[in-house]
């Protein structure tokens, strides 16, 4: 049975109106989704921005108030005497390349 083309093409109406109906509502979800990402990146980026100029400012009374250049100077000693003390010996560089080195030639020959 043939299908009369009025009802063909009202068919073919219809299925374009569901396709744009269904467009529209895929567009509003991702219009409304860039708008919450757009007010999150905001608002996250005006809390950072206010964390960081707290932070700064109590750490700069901090250093004002309690450290005097002479005691920075002892901190920053402090604090090169640890790490040099928890560094690696070298020598402990120098024979696992000794080790490396012999490994590739036993390799080799």
């Amino acid at each position: 049975m043939k299908w009369p083309s009025r009802t063909v093409a009202s068919a073919k109406n219809c299925g374009r109106r569901e396709l744009s109906e269904e467009r529209m509502k895929w567009r509003g979800l991702m219009e409304k989704r860039l708008k919450n990402e757009v007010a999150f990146f905001f608002f996250f980026t005006l809390f950072k921005a206010s964390t960081f100029s707290f932070f700064s400012r109590s750490f700069s009374f901090i250093h004002s108030a309690f450290l005097t250049p002479s005691s920075t100077i002892q901190l920053r000693s402090l604090f090169f005497s640890l790490s040099s003390s928890i560094a690696p010996d070298p020598s402990l560089f120098q024979a696992h390349r000794d080790r490396s080195r012999l490994f590739a030639v036993s390799r080799v020959t």
